[in-house]
């Protein structure tokens, strides 16, 4: 609606004490009447108008807060994204590990079956670090937790449950997340005693650790005292040569010098 235009009057100019004109008057008078009912229109319009703008912001406002709690669930959404994947990562990454470990462990096993060779293998994931009183907490692969003592920098110390090994000859090593070789040349770990082997740099909660220790090590195949004239022996521990495994007369034995 166009503005409302200024008020005037036809006959504005009356003097006091001059007889006024009726016509005159009446034109002044509906002038006004008019021009104030033009008022009254513009302002119900202008309220009408103001009433649905009104609306209209508060309808702005509403969508604005909908989006903003909408762009909240989004990030939230995200966030657990984030954390459902890095989750998923951490699970793979441990799969990982076992797997490594279990082909490690099938390794050993072979190899443990190679003469008379005693290697002994355990593993433990980490459960608690430091338990605050001087221990620690670790689980072996039947989920059975075990509480461990601490040494004096927090050092994780383990004891071993399915053999033992020799003190002062290299014959226990820790393999961390199946990638990290600690030995006690390398300054990785302490031999305590033959039950006893010492972490010294502390691992955190859930490292794999893969304790591969040597009770007894030699070399030697095993072979019939007699056998059928023309036949040889399957002798542990030797592999064929061109299909043809080597006789009992062909076998090498090794002394462990120490």
């Amino acid at each position: 609606m166009a503005d409302i235009e200024q008020l005037t009057l036809s006959y504005p100019d009356f003097t006091l004490g001059q007889t006024i004109d009726p016509e005159e008057f009446d034109q002044n008078n509906t002038e006004i009447v008019n021009k104030i009912n033009e008022t009254i229109v513009k302002v119900n319009a202008d309220g009408a108008l103001i009433a649905v703008f009104d609306a209209k912001a508060n309808a702005a406002v509403a969508t604005a807060n909908a989006a903003e709690a909408k762009i909240d669930d989004a990030v939230l959404l995200v966030g657990t994204a984030n954390t459902n994947a890095t989750n998923a990562l951490n699970t793979a990454n441990q799969a990982i590990n076992k797997a490594n470990i279990a082909n490690e462990i099938s390794i050993i096993a072979i190899q443990a079956s190679v003469g008379n060779t005693v290697i002994k293998n355990e593993l433990y994931t980490i459960v608690n670090a430091n338990l605050g009183d001087g221990t620690f907490s670790y689980k072996d692969v039947d989920e059975t937790v075990i509480i461990g003592d601490l040494g004096s920098n927090n050092e994780q110390i383990f004891t071993l449950v399915d053999g033992t090994y020799p003190l002062g000859e290299n014959r226990i090593e820790i393999i961390k997340n199946s990638d990290a070789l600690l030995t006690s040349i390398g300054g990785g770990i302490t031999e305590i005693d033959e039950t006893h082997v010492q972490l010294n740099t502390p691992a955190i909660a859930n490292d794999v650790i893969n304790i591969k220790y040597f009770e007894r090590l030699g070399l030697g195949g095993e072979h019939y005292i007699t056998h059928e004239v023309g036949q040889v022996d399957e002798i542990g521990g030797l592999v064929h040569v061109n299909s043809v495994q080597p006789s009992a007369e062909k076998a090498v034995w090794f002394k462990v010098v120490e």
